[in-house]
């Protein structure tokens, strides 16, 4: 069984069986929408800013709906994974706007607002400090390039953790903050080569749990590799590494980031466009182009829409852009 089939074959989150838009109720919309009219006529709101809640605060629910949520009230762990999962897909202005809608929603409805919860504050700190992300702009990172990019690998300490945090990136199809987010603890090797690599509690769905993904192989001996050169047996996986080569703390997403690029120059491949999305979107980009359905992409990916799936199948990959660049045709 190849990588791809493994990784529809083992999901075991329970993607298969999610609940749609249609499983939320029309009373939960009518709900919001009578407590948000309330305070617009308590608080003379301007029109186009109770539309702006109006959506924002539905789009919530539905999302909620889709991942097995209760949006109201909301736990601050569930609007930190939204928060996550709308940055990869809006601009961090939008976020903003869904938080401060949903802040409203639940002060109006006299309920805990977990906007003001430490872990919420903390979750929109990080997105903000993240680099400007153009999804359009994304080099998806596909299974050739990520051999090209281990081929070039020199052997040294750096380049064993990021040829392992590649490897390990494009086939969970995670996102970058479950990349880095990840354990020693998180990895279940099997007798057959194979490994498990168990998504962070703080990614899970409440009713589904911790997302689980297989990774092929090589990519276990490569993070085995890692582990044993950075003697690492508990904690964060993939750390930073300074100049000196002393290891630190938990790798952070840009740390991430420069890995990739830095590969991908090694490789001699042009790094502009790699993001913290590259290896997700060049793994979704190979299935398809293996003839997976868009459903079963969703599956392995994570994903619950089809929208960014479908983008994804558009985007040409950082190896025919570094051809058109150098003239060379296919």
């Amino acid at each position: 069984m190849d990588m791809n089939a493994k990784r529809v074959a083992q999901v075991t989150d329970g993607y298969g069986s999610m609940m749609t838009s249609d499983s939320l109720e029309p009373l939960d919309y009518e709900i919001i929408e009578q407590l948000l009219q309330t305070n617009a006529a308590n608080n003379a709101t301007a029109e186009r800013t109770h539309r702006a809640r109006s959506s924002d605060t539905k789009r919530f629910a539905q999302w909620c709906a889709q991942h097995g949520h209760q949006a109201l009230p909301a736990s601050a762990k569930t609007l930190t994974r939204f928060i996550e999962e709308m940055i990869e897909e809006k601009a961090l202005a939008t976020v903003r706007r869904y938080v401060s809608s949903i802040s409203t929603l639940h002060n109006v409805a006299q309920h805990p607002n977990p906007t003001q919860d430490p872990m919420v504050r903390e979750a929109l700190r990080r997105v903000a400090d993240r680099p400007p992300r153009a999804a359009k702009g994304t080099k998806p990172i596909s299974r050739e390039m990520v051999q090209r990019m281990v081929n070039a690998s020199l052997g040294t300490l750096r380049d064993q953790r990021d040829v392992a945090l590649l490897m390990v990136a494009y086939d969970t199809m995670f996102r970058r903050t479950e990349v880095v987010a990840l354990d020693v603890a998180n990895l279940h090797f099997g007798r057959d080569g194979f490994a498990t690599v168990t998504a962070p509690v703080a990614f899970s769905s409440e009713e589904q749990g911790p997302a689980t993904r297989c990774i092929a192989p090589d990519t276990t001996r490569a993070v085995e590799g890692w582990m044993r050169a950075a003697n690492i047996a508990h904690g964060p996986l993939f750390r930073s590494i300074d100049r000196a080569g002393v290891i630190g703390d938990r790798l952070s997403d840009r740390g991430l980031v420069r890995a990739f690029k830095r590969l991908a120059r090694q490789a001699g491949l042009d790094p502009n466009g790699v993001s913290g999305l590259s290896a997700r979107v060049g793994a979704a980009r190979d299935m398809m182009r293996e003839g997976f359905q868009v459903s079963e992409v969703m599956q392995a990916g994570g994903w619950r829409s089809p929208v960014m799936v479908t983008r994804y199948r558009d985007l040409k990959s950082g190896t025919a852009r570094n051809q058109e660049s150098q003239g060379v045709s296919r």
